[in-house]
């Protein structure tokens, strides 16, 4: 399945302002979600609570309102991009938008994409490619903008 599909599929959402598409054929199934940014997909947690994340330099030098964390919408297989060799979807250290994709989890042969739920930079990927995640596991740590 290439990239650029998925991509067309995930600005059909924004364009139409549609909230799911589900797309079929007989290799693949594709289900895009867009739901607004909840307290369950973006959270901020004070630096008391940080102590089971990977330590990153953004982790001390930011203040606890600016972290917000992307997590988990199920429980799944995450990955950074479409397919093995395939670019990422987002880097750390890159700027992303509200809304924007970021990786997406496999589950059951449904891929469902995962976006940036505020507005700021990635600072690091708190799940790893090919890792399994939780619902509301943490995925990517955001610094958001200010």
């Amino acid at each position: 399945m290439p990239l650029d599909f998925i991509k067309n599929l995930a600005s059909l959402l924004s364009q139409y302002n549609l909230s799911e598409i589900d797309y079929q054929s007989q290799d693949f199934k594709v289900l895009l979600k867009k739901e607004p940014p909840s307290l369950s997909s973006c959270s901020t947690e004070n630096s008391s609570s940080l102590m089971n994340h990977r330590p990153t330099e953004s982790l001390q030098t930011s203040s606890p309102t600016d972290r917000h964390f992307v997590l988990s919408p199920l429980i799944g297989t995450f990955y950074r991009a479409i397919e093995p060799g395939a670019a990422p979807f987002a880097q750390e250290g890159q700027k992303v938008s509200q809304g924007d994709p970021i990786g997406l989890i496999e589950a059951m042969k449904v891929l469902t994409l995962v976006y940036a739920p505020c507005d700021g930079i990635i600072q690091s990927f708190l799940a790893d490619n090919g890792e399994m995640v939780e619902f509301e596991g943490k995925i990517a740590e955001i610094r958001k903008s200010k």
